[in-house]
């Protein structure tokens, strides 16, 4: 009961957000720059149709002194993807201390990846947001840099996805007793650290949508085992549900990191930072839980006036945000099927 009741706090947290801000989009857009050594430049700008419904007037901006060199080409791909492609000239050159920007970005709006590429191979990748809109091209990273800033975005991921945090606020709720709870935990880790390593050296594919609408479905059946009035196999066997989850969670977490892009020559360094985020995460959410433990039994559950009742309401949130996905990512999954 005691875990169940932080989970109550935890969910509260984020009554008042939008679920289409913290849930992750099915994929963000992605500005692809090619750069030669006399100053040519590939630009290729995707955006799908989901982002487009929302009107969002996006637009790259290149620094300057770049000139349009060609018209540009327009055509459609699979799963709604809008692609265009033109040609810049710029100044010849390093673009160490160049400004690359997205303008119309908006809180309740999309997210951009930013992937540089020059003679020398990758040159840099950001995920631009509306709360960072551009960035300097900075100097090759040394590996100690590299580590340090995949595991910022790891974190960073898990934070922002609101689906990812309340499947772990629900094992809080299923899993009763500290030592099951961390088993738990750990299987979960596991299981996604597993996929995530394997997807990101390319031994496993799977579509991203599917994926997405996968772990909708997760939190679903997570939801409907917490109203449950007797066990299912999830309270029966909750190391082994928690694992088989973690897979699948961890699936999603290689799509996101496949979209930041990973230094060729730095793979692993990036997959143990971004892996390592995740877990900084995972650990920062139980320690709250922790935390809220204490605040709880100070204040006195009895307190809230909820009585049996309360342990409830967290477990109907969660299924309605999991069925709010679930319709979203599988209308958005058969409306891609023709293009396929």
């Amino acid at each position: 009961m005691m875990w169940r009741a932080v989970a109550s706090l935890l969910v509260s947290l984020w009554l008042g957000l939008p679920l289409s801000v913290n849930a992750h989009p099915l994929a963000p857009a992605l500005l692809e720059l090619h750069a030669s050594p006399a100053g040519a430049v590939e630009v290729l700008w995707r955006q799908y149709a989901v982002q487009q419904a929302g009107n969002l007037e996006v637009t790259p901006r290149l620094p300057p002194d770049c000139k349009p060199e060609s018209a540009v080409t327009t055509e459609l791909e699979a799963h709604g993807a809008l692609v265009k492609r033109w040609r810049m000239q710029c100044p010849p050159g390093d673009w160490t201390g160049r400004r690359i920007a997205v303008a119309g970005l908006r809180a309740d709006g999309m997210n951009v990846i930013v992937r540089l590429t020059d003679q020398h191979g990758e040159r840099a990748q950001r995920l631009l947001s509306a709360g960072d809109t551009d960035f300097l091209v900075p100097s090759p990273a040394a590996p100690a840099a590299v580590l340090s800033r995949y595991l910022k975005l790891g974190a960073a991921h898990l934070a922002g996805g609101l689906d990812h945090l309340l499947f772990l606020v629900g094992l809080l709720m299923v899993v009763r007793g500290r030592g099951r709870l961390f088993g738990c935990v750990t299987a979960f880790t596991v299981g996604h650290s597993l996929t995530l390593a394997l997807a990101v050296l390319g031994l496993v594919r799977v579509d991203s949508m599917l994926m997405e609408l996968g772990i909708a479905l997760s939190l679903l059946i997570l939801a409907r085992e917490l109203l449950a009035r007797r066990p299912g196999l999830l309270r029966r066997k909750p190391l082994l549900m928690a694992g088989l989850f973690g897979l699948l969670h961890g699936l999603g977490f290689a799509s996101a990191l496949h979209d930041i892009g990973i230094p060729a020559q730095q793979i692993v360094l990036a997959l143990l930072g971004f892996n390592l985020g995740i877990e900084l995460g995972q650990l920062l959410v139980i320690a709250a839980a922790i935390l809220c433990t204490r605040c709880w039994l100070l204040w006195g559950p009895e307190q809230t006036g909820l009585g049996r009742a309360g342990p409830l309401i967290p477990a109907y949130i969660l299924g309605a945000a999991a069925a709010y996905w679930t319709l979203v990512r599988a209308t958005a999954l058969q409306l891609a099927a023709p293009m396929l």
